[in-house]
């Protein structure tokens, strides 16, 4: 995987991405985490085929921190809060919510995934990141 990426740079291939995928920006979860497989799949729920997500590494948290704002505070979407972030999540993500998955915002896991819910490990690379949308990237 290439990166880290700039606030810039994952600012806007998320938004080509949700652009492309459709739907209204309060549709979209956008979140940071230090290993984002293991929060799309065990805290949120984002399940394989399912829902579209996708990932980028950021500079640093400082950045994601930055990244969450942007999209929470002027585009709306749902997402975890900028402010409580650790010095590890260094991985900005973002999924489309869907009927399946659990969009925490206010720090609460949620339970496990069941082992029929688990999502499966192949992840296909996108302009340096992995997105997951159930079909193949493009």
């Amino acid at each position: 995987m290439n990166g880290p990426f700039s606030v810039q740079q994952i600012k806007y291939e998320f938004l080509l991405y949700m652009k492309g995928l459709g739907g209204r920006f309060e549709d979209w979860y956008v979140g940071a985490a230090g290993n984002p497989e293991e929060t799309l799949r065990m805290e949120h729920r984002a399940r394989e085929g399912d829902v579209p997500w996708m990932y980028k590494p950021a500079v640093s948290s400082k950045a994601t921190r930055t990244i969450l704002k942007y999209f929470r505070e002027v585009l709306h979407t749902d997402g975890g809060d900028a402010d409580s972030l650790g010095e590890g999540a260094t991985y900005a993500f973002l999924f489309r919510k869907g009927p399946h998955t659990c969009p925490r915002s206010d720090g609460v896991d949620a339970p496990p995934c069941d082992s029929a819910g688990a999502p499966e490990t192949a992840f296909a690379s996108v302009n340096g990141g992995f997105a997951k949308s159930g079909r193949p990237a493009c």
